[in-house]
């Protein structure tokens, strides 16, 4: 039953807060339901002339145990004996109070008389069970000695439920969760109703909170206090006490600045929660003082069966008609299902047109609760581009429908800074297809910009259309934290594979990244499984290995280079998984480059030396892949000899001049000898693209 059967009456004609006994709707829905309880009867109490709109229950006890010693007349004899509470209005029907707003609220007024008449019923509570990594941090933060700790968790990792566990755990008196904005408010208000009834969560957007926050404090509980920054800011002379401080995504984005002055002014524990700020973790470099818990952590989680990975939009997910099921049984993902396509088609078209008329139609059979999104307007993301164009255009039937990829504002402007910066590469994020890369480099060919494109594969529809993609960029990168979340984990080592013969075909760069040595972020040396996974990618061909976490907030970084290069330079000495023979020899420059690998190979040159304005040149040698050959590329293009950073295989030089030929054979064998001091065979293939940066002028050997 509820606490208290009370309602606050917000008739317009009561200028004073003012309350009836027996006005819930949970208390109403609540009898009404068990009608043999006792009938609710519902009329109008006239008071100076007006009318109150209020609700009675007959003289029953308002106990489920039936017991007598709680009825409504014996609480009302009891209220008005409490300071600061008058009965304003009586009738056969009911009676109506007032009360001194800055002595009480509902709530405390509720709690008082629950207390005094219902304590023998208390609320159900459901129990938190910590899932293992929930544990983990409890347990973190409960030995951290330090002010500072960090929670870096994912969406959905239930990072509201664990602070409040903490909090109750370390029996704070006082606690302040600080937002970046109003959001965040929904599950920590959820979770202290659901799990925790020690809890007390107070608002500091309600116009009672100081009532509250003085009325919970002489109690035994724990209050949680919640506002959004500027709100904190504005409270602040009065919440200078509190005894723990959660920051919930306040130190990022527009607030950081008022953040700053705020945690300047609260002198306690400070809990900063994120799972967007990746440079929070780098700020935190003591294991003991952060718990970090990543998309891929929560994979692996999913994969060990500790639990299931949450399904698409609960909405969605009850889409479950008859054809539906005839197709995929009581499969609940219905998003993924629905909207796979064939090309430029869906591949279950019948199912999109029903679930556009069902949905959408005027005759539609979902409920309004169903809706993807309450409000004026839907929202629905699906799971490639292609499957938004495709559905756009059955809905614009019904609705005028908008195709939304990304931020396109905060794009060009990211792309405008790189312009201004001149920066060797541009990496291009979830990449689909071939036209987001062609639309990135018709705004580099307009500005007559060199800058390469990095296109990152990390969805299935980016894999679908992997060859255009590839064929349509610079280089290519296996992001595997996004693609072992968006495709199968357990098929992540072929999709590595499929990617990698795609670069090698197609003569681009490859890059494999994540998780190379990701146990060295805390442990001083890594596994033997992330060393054979770092030989295993060259073996396949990548130009370049990407560390991201195991430098950026990783305790050993630079061991962390000079073991990857190590690793890398060892497993160099044998050949490659032989992709790049399957490389398309488009042009006669590139035949040229194959036969210059070859020569290379019949008359055990040490070398291969490159000549390159362009750096075209260069390129078409590293698509060969030359085994046991370093190839030595000279160039006059700062930009160029900074680009050659990510080819595998090559060393650069800078030569302010190339255009006289003995004098640059001359800086050639200088800038070479402490290589060739070291051997007998001093013998060279050349490839030199000197008097153009559109075909290669010559093929020579030569000796050093």
């Amino acid at each position: 039953m509820a606490l208290v059967n009370i309602y606050l009456d917000t008739a317009n004609n009561i200028t004073v807060p003012s309350f009836n006994l027996g006005q819930t709707r949970f208390a109403y829905e609540h009898r009404h339901r068990g009608s043999d309880y006792g009938k609710a009867k519902q009329s109008y109490a006239q008071f100076e002339a007006k009318y109150v709109r209020c609700r009675w229950w007959e003289d029953v006890s308002t106990r489920d145990d039936g017991k007598d010693g709680a009825h409504d007349k014996i609480i009302h004899q009891w209220l008005v004996k409490q300071i600061g509470i008058e009965r304003i209005g009586e009738s056969k029907n009911g009676e109506t109070f007032k009360y001194d707003t800055t002595r009480y609220n509902m709530d405390i007024i509720g709690e008082m008389i629950h207390e005094k008449f219902f304590s023998g019923k208390e609320k159900v509570y459901e129990e938190f069970k910590p899932r293992p990594y929930q544990q983990k941090f409890l347990n973190k933060i409960a030995w951290c000695t330090s002010n500072e700790f960090l929670l870096f968790a994912k969406c959905r990792a239930g990072k509201s439920a664990m602070v409040l566990k903490h909090i109750v755990d370390t029996n704070y008196k006082v606690s302040l969760v600080c937002s970046r904005q109003k959001s965040p408010e929904g599950s920590w208000k959820k979770d202290s109703n659901k799990y925790f009834p020690s809890v007390k969560y107070v608002s500091l957007k309600d116009p009672g909170w100081e009532t509250f926050l003085e009325y919970w404090s002489q109690r035994d509980v724990n209050v949680v206090l919640w506002g959004t920054v500027q709100t904190c800011l504005k409270r602040l002379d009065k919440i200078k006490n509190v005894d723990f401080v959660a920051f919930d995504e306040a130190h990022i984005g527009g607030t950081a600045d008022q953040f700053v002055k705020l945690r300047e002014e609260l002198d306690t524990r400070i809990c900063y929660i994120s799972g967007t700020a990746h440079k929070l973790c780098w700020m935190f470099p003591e294991d003991n003082q952060k718990f970090v818990y990543t998309y891929f952590d929560e994979q692996q989680d999913v994969q060990r069966g500790v639990f299931k990975r949450p399904k698409m939009n609960v909405a969605v997910a009850k889409y479950q008609t008859a054809a539906y099921q005839e197709i995929f049984g009581n499969d609940p993902d219905a998003m993924k299902n629905i909207f796979t396509m064939k090309g430029k088609e869906f591949l279950h078209e019948g199912l999109v047109r029903e679930f556009v008329r069902n949905y959408f139609g005027p005759q539609r059979n979902i409920r309004i609760g169903d809706r993807l999104l309450k409000g004026t307007y839907h929202m629905m993301a699906l799971p490639s581009v292609k499957a938004c164009h495709a559905f756009q255009k059955l809905v614009e039937c019904y609705y005028p429908a908008l195709v939304v990829t990304s931020d396109a504002k905060k794009d060009q402007e990211d792309i405008h800074f790189a312009l201004r910066e001149d920066v060797d590469f541009i990496a291009l994020s979830f990449v689909r297809s071939a036209e987001d890369v062609s639309g990135l480099q018709k705004i580099l060919t307009k500005n007559k910009s060199t800058i390469k494109i990095i296109s990152k594969i990390e969805n299935q529809e980016g894999l679908d259309n992997i060859h255009e993609i590839t064929k349509s960029s610079d280089v290519v990168m296996v992001a595997r934290g996004d693609l072992g979340i968006e495709t199968d984990l357990a098929n992540l080592p072929n999709i590595q594979r499929r990617i990698m013969y795609s670069a090698a075909k197609h003569g681009r760069r490859s890059i494999v990244a994540t998780h190379l040595l990701e146990s060295m972020i805390i442990n001083s040396n890594p596994t033997r499984a992330e060393v054979t996974d770092v030989a295993n990618a060259i073996y396949e061909g990548a130009d370049a290995l990407m560390l991201s976490g195991e430098t950026s907030i990783g305790k050993h970084p630079i061991k962390c280079i000079k073991l990857i290069s190590k690793i890398a330079k060892q497993a160099e000495k044998f050949r490659t998984l032989g992709y790049e023979q399957k490389l398309l020899e488009d042009s006669d420059w590139q035949s040229l480059a194959v036969l210059g690998r070859e020569l290379a190979d019949k008359t055990n040159a040490a070398g291969i030396i490159v000549i390159t304005r362009s750096g075209t040149t260069a390129k078409v040698m590293a698509n060969t892949k030359p085994h046991g050959k370093t190839i030595f590329v000279f160039t006059n293009n700062l930009k160029v000899y900074s680009q050659m950073s990510i080819y595998g295989g090559v060393k650069a030089f800078y030569i302010k001049n190339i255009s006289n030929q003995k004098l640059l054979l001359t800086k050639i064998s200088e800038d070479l000898k402490p290589i060739t001091a070291r051997q007998k065979n001093k013998k060279f293939v050349l490839l030199s693209g000197i008097h153009s940066d559109r075909h290669t002028d010559s093929l020579q050997l030569i000796n050093l």
